[in-house]
């Protein structure tokens, strides 16, 4: 007896992109500043993005900093946030500095103590390395930095990002082609909750915060505390 054929995984949403022309007094170009961004939004769809919106300044001079002026910034930054963007592109070659600082006006950071220097520092994630079950925090320079605070860039009704295998077969399996974000949240749950990873009363082994966190060494007070607070939120 042949296993039913279980729905073809769901496809996954092209990348929102922005696009940004900029035009200095002084320098040549080799097109127009107009034709300049009809050719990048052609390279962009041509690379899987989906342009959402495109924004552009003519200048006396380059920021040093961010290249555009900080008004200009400032409206790239909405703009970035009302079409829900996800990928900025810009039709001039930028500075590491410039990529810098722009990173850490337009995308999530994260605020660090650094034990090295005793200064508060705001960290890009390029500059946090993030990767799969990985990070500078982990594997880079493990012990140096203190987390206080992370920023995140989350958008009402946003399209979700499936770049997570377990999911994409979790979705397929319950038939779901279109997902909203609660259907991922689901199966996320759904997945976790299969590896003991979700508060469950019902679980003996529901103890595994999984893999984003090390497991603290607690004293016996301590332990008797948090499984304390752990029945009190589980009896809820």
């Amino acid at each position: 007896m042949m296993s039913p054929k279980l729905p073809e995984p769901t496809q996954l949403p092209r990348e929102r992109a922005f696009l940004v022309g900029v035009e200095i007094r002084g320098q040549e170009y080799i097109l127009p500043l107009s034709d300049s961004l009809t050719e990048l939004a052609r390279l962009a769809d041509t690379a899987g993005l989906e342009v959402v919106g495109e924004l552009t300044q003519k200048l006396e001079r380059p920021n040093p900093q961010t290249l555009l002026g900080s008004g200009k910034v400032e409206e790239l930054k909405a703009l970035v946030e009302d079409t829900l963007a996800e990928v900025v592109i810009f039709d001039d070659e930028l500075s590491p500095r410039h990529q810098r600082e722009l990173e850490r006006v337009l995308g999530p950071r994260v605020r660090v103590l650094d034990r090295r220097t005793g200064q508060v520092v705001t960290l890009t994630p390029s500059e946090c390395r993030f990767r799969y079950r990985d990070s500078v925090f982990k594997t880079g320079e493990p012990g140096r930095y203190i987390v206080l605070a992370v920023q995140y860039r989350l958008a009402r009704g946003g399209a979700p990002a499936l770049r997570y295998a377990e999911v994409v077969r979790d979705l397929a399996a319950r038939g779901v082609r279109s997902p909203s974000l609660g259907d991922v949240r689901r199966s996320v749950l759904d997945i976790r909750r299969s590896k003991s990873m979700v508060l469950d009363p019902g679980d003996p082994n529901h103890r595994s915060c999984g893999s984003f966190f090390v497991n603290p060494i607690v004293t016996a007070e301590e332990l008797r505390r948090i499984r304390a607070r752990a029945r009190a939120h589980c009896s809820r």
